[in-house]
């Protein structure tokens, strides 16, 4: 860098490369001559290649000290992006509460986060799961009749949702606007969502739900479970199948 107390270059100075000179802009000139001491002849260009020994001339910023030359004064831009939401896990560690009448014999499906896949409001999600042999017998051997002709197991499938929340246990806990199927058959929800309040639409109270009914009492053949909700921003939450 070019320091004011270097003294005018004489005729002897080695020249700077034409090549750079020539990228100058004439205001740059301008102030290269000048601080040399030359007269700001019209064809610069040519009177700044004579003027300073090449080590003399530096790329600065804008804030340099007086007597650097500027070659470039353009800054780099970048565009700023939004940070994606972060995406639950596929298997979040969650911890339901405990039931008090009901002990779990085995996991079908362990608990999976319930994540929005596209920009609609409504989303939707398929479940596979097979029982075992062992499974079947379990369930079949536990029927019980009940009056008026129904029939009901001590052995259950039970379906259990809730937010996918990891500091403490957690509770059933249903989306809005939930629908669930059941090998094809539509599952009804246990209660009636009240009507909405202000225009908001109320929680159904959640509870496990018991889809024994519907599932195929077969090893040979695997269940599907469809379970359709409004998105919620600011909420994700979790489903899991047990035999209970």
């Amino acid at each position: 860098m070019l320091q004011s107390h270097v003294p005018a270059a004489s005729s002897s100075s080695p020249p700077l490369p034409q090549n750079m000179v020539s990228s100058f802009r004439v205001s740059e000139l301008q102030v290269l001559l000048g601080f040399a001491g030359r007269n700001k002849k019209p064809d610069l260009a040519v009177a700044g290649i004579h003027s300073l020994p090449s080590t003399s001339v530096t790329p600065h910023s804008p804030s340099s000290p007086v007597g650097s030359v500027l070659l470039q004064d353009t800054k780099p831009t970048f565009e700023m992006q939004q940070p994606s939401p972060p995406i639950p896990p596929v298997h979040p560690d969650v911890q339901l509460k405990n039931l008090p009448f009901y002990d779990i014999l085995d996991v079908l499906i362990k608990p999976t986060s319930l994540v929005q896949s596209s920009i609609q409001r409504f989303q939707d999600k398929f479940f596979i799961f097979a029982l075992t042999p062992q499974q079947v017998r379990e369930i079949c051997i536990s029927r019980d009749f009940l009056p008026g002709g129904r029939r009901d197991y001590t052995v259950q499938v039970q379906l259990r949702l809730c937010l996918a929340e990891t500091s403490c246990p957690q509770e059933d806990n249903y989306q809005n606007s939930l629908c669930i199927k059941v090998n094809g058959k539509l599952f009804p929800l246990p209660g009636y969502a009240p009507p909405p309040k202000n225009g908001i639409e109320q929680k159904r109270p959640g509870r496990p739900l018991n889809i024994t009914s519907l599932v195929r009492l077969s090893s040979a053949v695997p269940n599907q479970i469809s379970i359709s909700w409004a998105s919620e921003i600011g909420k994700n939450y979790s489903m899991s199948v047990y035999l209970v």
